[in-house]
């Protein structure tokens, strides 16, 4: 029996829909694909001729995913100057994911860009009516992600923190948690 082309580790090309601007440096990717990639699993994005990283899983919905990344060293500044209708090549996924109980309670806690992530957690979680926190931090709210996205889905609770002060608890996710 053949194996299906989304669980091989060679990379195949996928074209992007759309580009999000999240943050000055932070940008999200919706691809014309799933991989079928579970809340905490990664893939591995390429671009020939620059690099191959491993990037979380924003969301999977089993038709598109998204990959949400800060453009900071070389392979993801070069990502940030891809947009709508370019291609790029993704294998997995790769590792394991995250498990709960129905009805279970989740802390979830991000910082920066990590809470793309744990908005993917939240959002399969609810499906089976666990409740949700989201604790999340960022150096200043400039950096703050997702926080549109939480405050919208009914069945999480958000707490926000920022090194400065500038929204939330001032201090870091941890001491909120």
């Amino acid at each position: 029996m053949p194996i299906p082309l989304h669980t091989t580790y060679l990379p195949r090309t996928y074209r992007i829909l759309a580009v999000k601007r999240e943050t000055a440096m932070v940008q999200t990717f919706t691809l014309d694909c799933s991989l079928g990639a579970k809340p905490g699993q990664f893939l591995m994005v390429w671009l020939p001729g620059v690099d191959e990283i491993p990037m979380s899983v924003a969301f999977d919905d089993g038709k598109t995913t998204r990959l949400t990344f800060f453009a900071v060293g070389d392979m993801t500044k070069e990502l940030a100057k891809l947009g709508k209708g370019d291609l790029l090549g993704l294998r997995g996924p790769f590792g394991t994911h995250y498990t709960w109980k129905p009805k279970q309670r989740l802390i979830l806690v991000a910082g920066g860009y990590g809470a793309a992530p744990m908005n993917f957690v939240a959002k399969e979680a609810l499906k089976d009516k666990c409740r949700i926190d989201m604790i999340i931090g960022a150096r200043s709210k400039e950096h703050l992600l997702y926080i549109k996205e939480f405050k919208a889905v009914k069945g999480v609770t958000l707490h926000i923190s920022t090194d400065d002060g500038s929204m939330g608890f001032k201090g870091y996710n941890v001491q909120v948690l």
